[in-house]
């Protein structure tokens, strides 16, 4: 098992250590030089977007790493996401880009044990599993691009 945090959002100080090694590495970094001996993905609350940035400055937004990660990550082996998915009254962990990503080239299947972190959290933890649809390339990604800022 390979962790990376790049230590931005990192766990409380006063939290249990992981059981094993984190790497202070961006995870995007971290997927790109793994996925290739990797057989599953672990995106665990990925950060929530302060904002939207230009249509061509989409790309390069660090906040935005949730997606390029799952782009990195490719569509024919599955992704565990632990976090809350957008909803009409809740703004979720990670971007809308991401969740449409997730949407689109994974079928969901919800760990129905998972307790989230507090009675009444939102989070969940879902498998979700490649559906066999090709990944879309980056000149055909801009509607969808521009649905989830028209989302947001």
């Amino acid at each position: 098992m390979v962790v990376s945090d790049n230590h931005s959002n990192y766990q409380h100080p006063a939290a249990a250590s992981p059981p094993i090694a984190v790497r202070n590495e961006n995870s995007l970094d971290t997927v790109v030089k793994y996925q290739h001996r990797s057989d599953f993905l672990v995106i665990s609350w990925p950060p929530l977007p302060t904002y939207l940035p230009a249509l061509e400055e989409y790309f390069s937004q660090e906040h935005l790493d949730d997606y390029q990660i799952l782009r990195a990550w490719g569509t024919t082996k599955p992704v565990l996401f632990i976090g809350e998915r957008p909803t009409h009254t809740n703004n979720a962990t990670g971007s809308a880009i991401f969740h449409q990503h997730l949407q689109m080239y994974f079928n969901a299947c919800k760990i129905p044990e998972y307790q989230g972190r507090y009675i009444g959290a939102l989070d969940e933890a879902i498998i979700f599993v490649p559906n066999g649809e090709k990944m879309t390339t980056l000149e055909n990604i801009q509607p969808m691009m521009e649905e989830a800022c028209n989302q947001q």
